[in-house]
C-alpha cells in the first residue's frame, strides 16, 4: 500500500497501523543480481486500526472463490478508517479505490466488500466503488459482524438475518 497518499493518515496511528499492516518494502539481490521485492502483510486488504476486534477477526474470514475479500467501516455512501484515538476518518469511494489498487494484498480480481451496508443503495458505495475499480463488488444490504471465528453473518439485530449479499457490476462509461 502506498501509506504516503493516503489523505488524512500521514502521521497518526491510522498510517501507523497501516504501515505495520502492510510492511515494509524490502528488496533484495537474487543471486542472478535481479532485484526482488517482498512484503509482508495481511491475506486481504483490511482497513481497519489493529487494535479493533473487526481487524482482529478479519484475519479469520474465510475467503470465497472468485473474490478478493476488502474490509472496511462503512455506511451507504462512503467509508470510514478510526484512529485510536477514536478520530474517523472518510473516504470516497473513488478514495477506496485507490488504497485498494494500492495495496499489496489485492490483485485486481472482484471484490466481496465486508463493510456495513455498503450494498443498500442501488447508487451507493458499493455500486460506486465497482465503477472506479471496473470489477464485480459483492457488497452486503445491511450490517455485516465478523465474529471471532471468522464467521460473517449479514443482519441488523445479532441473531437476525435479515440482510443479503448483493453483486454490482462495473457500468460503462
Amino acid at each position: 500500500m502506498i501509506v504516503g497518499e493516503l489523505k488524512g493518515f500521514e502521521g497518526s496511528d491510522v498510517y501507523q497501523d497501516i504501515q505495520e499492516r502492510v510492511g515494509e518494502k524490502e528488496v533484495d539481490s537474487e543471486p542472478d543480481g535481479g532485484i526482488m521485492e517482498t512484503m509482508e502483510a495481511a491475506a486481504s486488504p483490511i482497513f481497519a486500526n489493529t487494535d479493533e476486534q473487526l481487524y482482529i477477526n478479519a484475519q479469520k474470514i474465510t475467503p470465497i472463490s472468485g473474490y478478493e475479500d476488502v474490509v472496511v467501516h462503512s455506511d451507504q455512501d462512503c467509508f470510514y478508517v478510526y484512529g485510536r484515538d477514536g478520530t474517523e476518518f472518510a473516504y470516497t469511494p473513488r478514495e477506496l479505490s485507490e488504497m485498494i489498487k494500492g495495496s499489496p494484498n489485492y490483485h485486481g480480481g472482484s471484490i466481496r466488500l465486508i463493510a456495513c451496508d455498503a450494498g443498500t443503495l442501488e447508487d451507493g458505495a458499493a455500486q460506486k466503488l465497482a465503477d472506479e475499480l471496473n470489477v464485480n463488488v459483492l457488497a452486503p444490504t445491511t450490517t455485516v459482524w465478523t465474529l471471532p471465528d471468522g464467521t460473517i453473518s449479514i443482519e441488523t439485530e445479532r441473531g437476525k438475518q435479515d440482510g443479503e449479499w448483493k453483486e454490482f457490476k462495473p457500468r460503462s462509461e
